[in-house]
């Protein structure tokens, strides 16, 4: 009889190296910050982000996209400019990529600077509907306060004659 341990019938697994994904785009701690690209790049990158909110990863993708065709495009003009040979159709699609992706970034812009919801609007729309009734409360109460002095003095003035 022949005796199989688990060990012999299992075969090892092999083992894979695993690879790691990461943005095709630098993200700006891995820019090398000495060249005029990478600045410019970095610029671009603060310049589109809305100051005031956390973004989502997509959103964050599309103004680093954006900022990267920005640049792109810049350098083309510069080629063309200087009198370099520029591709005409890569320059024109190149330019129509950056026009979408800059009017995507203003898109996160406005969703960025959301208006109030309708519930602070409610609350603030009740807030200035109960000062302007604290504030006549308040109208009323002086008015009558001024006509009880007013009856008053009457009162004393009348009181100052009939005395001897």
């Amino acid at each position: 009889m022949v005796e199989i341990l688990v060990t012999d019938a299992i075969a090892p697994r092999r083992q894979y190296r695993r690879g790691y994904t990461r943005s095709a785009l630098p993200e700006t701690c891995r820019l090398d910050r000495r060249t005029r690209r990478s600045r410019r790049y970095e610029y671009l990158l603060k310049s589109f982000t809305p100051s005031n909110s956390s973004l989502a990863e997509a959103d964050k993708a599309q103004i680093a996209l954006a900022a990267s065709l920005t640049v792109a495009v810049e350098e083309m003009q510069f080629k063309l400019l200087a009198g370099e040979s520029v591709d005409a159709e890569q320059a024109i699609r190149l330019a129509n990529s950056q026009r979408r992706a800059l009017l995507a970034v203003a898109e996160i812009g406005r969703r960025a600077v959301t208006p109030k919801s309708y519930r602070e609007t409610l609350i603030e729309q009740q807030n200035a509907a109960l000062s302007q009734e604290r504030a006549a409360e308040k109208a009323q109460r002086d008015a009558h306060a001024a006509r009880q002095r007013r009856y008053r003095a009457r009162l004393a003035a009348k009181a100052a004659e009939t005395q001897p």
